[in-house]
């Protein structure tokens, strides 16, 4: 990962005195705590759908107020000590912005340009956006839009009740028009969220979305608690049946190859892989620091793992209904553009469907399933135009009760 530049630890506590300032936050919950326990957890999300203009705050899809500020920093990268936070609509873009522009995505949140009031346009100078929570929630994904190679030197950060320095992420450049998932891996007690857009000189445009959290429910009375478990696939190889995961779960799974022809080959070839070490012709799946992924083996090699360069479904079956999460899937190129994820939930007739947007070799992305309860099957579909479809799937996130 790479390092911040000074300019960027020098401004982000003086440009964030707009709201929140940079002391050590009081517990706004410690009243509501006292004799009560943790019962459950309510999940949200802020989508900033039907909100539009400046804003100061937005309200979730749940219905919290959220605080939020936008800083702007001007052509000589310095910050302008005003909230120009405003919404963004991707779908019927404005101004010059058609970096920003989705068919799907929606309001987006940004900062405004400086100079420019008339209608949405990000600040091509940088920014910095963040989000205020009125009570410690558990912060779980959101998404970034148009971070390109002028802005390498962007991250969020993380602001944890308790702690006196954020957790930093940093936010890998995708390109323009280009949006990701940010996964934050269920981050507890979080009170704030900054998102510092910025690159080499004065570069720093960009929006966000879908920030996804969870509250605790209090109670006087304890309730079935929720266990939260991952299946990072390691410890494990060869082929599979079942694995275990991190939390000692028997999990069911199956991989079914496609041949040449794109006709599926009735046997059982998942296979367990080791992108750190990579073996046979798959550098595409080669990472430094994913470890083992569960793949369908290649028809026809049987001595080193090989995903099936044909095409391939992978089903992960639960013992019992879970809360699904989150998974990360690598190598979904062009090729493989007609590639889904399938979520079986128990007392629907249909599947949901989630599709995986290509994102090209080596590349790894995360999918926020935004917490689907009682879910017996996940099914990964990875095709495209004939007879290609090769990847791989890793970390895959679920809550028990």
């Amino acid at each position: 990962m790479k390092g911040m530049n000074g300019k960027l630890l020098t401004l982000l506590c003086a440009a964030s005195l707009i709201f929140y300032g940079c002391e050590k936050e009081e517990d706004p919950l410690v009243n509501v705590r006292d004799g009560k326990q943790v019962i459950g957890e309510e999940c949200d999300m802020i989508s900033f759908e039907g909100q539009t203009g400046y804003r100061t705050s937005v309200e979730s899809d749940g219905g919290r107020t959220i605080h939020v500020a936008g800083i702007a920093r001007d052509e000589n990268d310095e910050p302008v000590n005003q909230n120009r936070a405003m919404i963004f609509d991707s779908e019927n873009w404005t101004g010059d912005d058609d970096d920003l522009a989705t068919t799907d995505w929606g309001n987006v949140l940004i900062v405004q340009q400086l100079g420019e009031e008339s209608e949405p346009n990000d600040n091509q100078w940088g920014a910095e956006m963040r989000i205020g929570f009125l009570e410690p929630v558990t912060l779980t994904s959101m998404r970034v839009l148009d971070i390109d190679e002028n802005e390498h030197d962007s991250w969020a950060f993380v602001y944890v009740q308790g702690e006196d320095e954020p957790r930093r992420i940093y936010l890998e450049p995708h390109g323009d028009n280009v949006g990701f998932t940010v996964d934050f891996g269920h981050i507890e007690e979080v009170i704030k969220l900054v998102i510092w857009i910025d690159g080499d000189g004065a570069y720093g445009s960009g929006a966000i979305d879908n920030i996804k959290f969870c509250v605790p429910i209090f109670g006087d009375e304890p309730t079935e608690q929720t266990n939260c478990d991952m299946i990072s696939f390691e410890g494990q190889t060869g082929y599979r049946t079942s694995v275990e995961s991190d939390g000692g779960r028997t999990i069911h799974v199956a991989g079914i190859a496609r041949d040449e022809n794109d006709e599926p080959v009735n046997q059982n070839r998942a296979m367990i892989f080791d992108s750190e070490n990579w073996t046979g012709d798959d550098d595409d799946l080669a990472t430094t620091d994913w470890g083992n992924v569960l793949i369908v083996q290649q028809l026809g090699e049987e001595s080193e793992p090989n995903d099936n360069q044909w095409g391939a479904e992978m089903r992960i079956g639960f013992l019992e209904p879970v809360t699904l999460t989150s998974m990360r899937v690598l190598d979904i190129d062009e090729n493989e553009h007609d590639s889904w994820a399938f979520v079986y939930v128990q007392g629907e007739d249909e599947p949901r469907k989630i599709y995986l947007e290509p994102h090209g070799d080596n590349v790894g992305f995360t999918v926020d399933f935004g917490n689907i309860q009682e879910v017996i099957k996940l099914v990964i579909w990875i095709d495209g135009d004939g007879a290609t479809g090769s990847g791989a799937i890793d970390n895959i996130r679920f809550c028990v009760r």
